[in-house]
């Protein structure tokens, strides 16, 4: 079995910023568990999607670090991300 992706493998490669959705139903294990959305450099520029219940979208940056994240709603319906900023 695959090992979870690291903060570090995350990181944007050539942008400032990286957009990552993860699945919290699937195992951490599981390919599906997480899907990089793409890099972006400016704020403005965050992936349009959408968020649901047991997802996650957490932005890093170059360093891997953790600079915003948002989580789904406790209700089955799907919500959109706000601004990134």
């Amino acid at each position: 079995m695959p090992a979870p992706p690291s903060r570090s493998y995350l990181a944007p490669e050539e942008k400032q910023y990286s957009a990552v959705k993860f699945d919290e139903w699937k195992a951490p294990t599981d390919p599906a568990f997480y899907t990089e959305l793409g890099e972006f450099d400016d704020p403005d520029e965050l992936p349009s999607t959408s968020i649901g219940r047991g997802e996650s979208l957490v932005v890093y940056d170059a360093d891997g670090k953790t600079v915003a994240s948002w989580d789904g709603p406790d209700h089955p319906t799907a919500t959109d991300v706000p601004a990134f900023e």
